[in-house]
């Protein structure tokens, strides 16, 4: 999305491609553990319910690049299903099928779509990611945001790009994630990874303000 952390410009591959080595597997973990969260039973079964109760899992991944949040709700799909059991294959009475996870991830910068594709060439499990520009600084219904299908996802990850967006953000009343909320349908779990929580109060009265709706 619009000024993330890093902008992997034409003819920079190498460069995002040290980025994606270095930032790749520690955000996808931080992403993994938010919601393999053993201490709320909510979330537990929220997170069941899309990885393992449904043969697909549908992710908008919003400055997603290099592919962070598809790697972790990919292993996370794999490691629900049974596979695995304390860091060992599990025994197939412990096994389950969990859901192929299909990211859409959507990013500002157009140069993270090789490292997008490469890591969907290396992910095994028949899950699944695409990549598409778009930006958080304007209406969702905007010709720069055609390719996200909000209404279809079942988690919607915005990583790291409210705080280096927050002054674009708030110059448009954040109309983007109030457009966002509104399309999003029910039971879709959001999640927001970000440097810092000062904008949180905002982000949320966002969320609010689409739950109760125009007041009459």
């Amino acid at each position: 999305m619009r000024a993330c952390v890093w902008r992997p410009a034409a003819g920079r591959q190498p460069a995002a491609m040290g980025y994606a080595r270095l930032h790749l597997a520690p955000r996808a973990q931080k992403i993994a553990d938010a919601f393999f969260c053993a201490e709320d039973a909510w979330l537990r079964l929220a997170v069941a319910r899309v990885v393992l109760y449904q043969e697909d899992c549908r992710v908008l991944s919003l400055g997603g690049g290099p592919g962070g949040d598809f790697a972790a709700l990919a292993t996370l799909a794999d490691y629900a299903g049974g596979d695995y059991l304390d860091n060992r294959p599990a025994p197939t009475r412990h096994q389950r099928p969990s859901a192929r996870v299909h990211c859409d991830v959507v990013d500002y910068e157009e140069g993270w779509a090789a490292c997008v594709e490469a890591l969907a060439s290396v992910m095994p499990g028949g899950h699944r990611v695409a990549f598409h520009t778009g930006d958080i600084t304007v209406p969702l219904d905007s010709t720069a945001n055609a390719a996200i299908r909000a209404e279809t996802a079942d988690v919607i990850i915005a990583s790291y790009v409210v705080a280096e967006n927050a002054v674009s953000l708030r110059a448009s009343d954040y109309v983007f994630f109030r457009d966002l909320f509104k399309a999003a349908k029910s039971g879709a779990l959001f999640l927001f990874a970000e440097t810092t929580h000062r904008l949180w109060p905002e982000i949320l009265q966002c969320a609010l303000d689409a739950l109760e709706g125009p007041v009459p």
